[in-house]
């Protein structure tokens, strides 16, 4: 099965509740947003 078919395959309109497993990388997007924060505030915006 190619990336097309599978993308054609995707019930689009189908809504389910959040898995905990959706919520494995939250911690990380957080961390990376506040370092890269404080990335630019110390090093670009001074």
């Amino acid at each position: 099965m190619g990336f097309m078919e599978y993308v054609k395959s995707i019930e689009w309109e189908h809504e389910s509740y959040p898995a905990y497993e959706d919520y494995v990388f939250l911690p990380l997007f957080a961390l990376f947003f506040l370092s890269a924060r404080l990335f630019l505030d110390r090093f670009v915006f001074q």
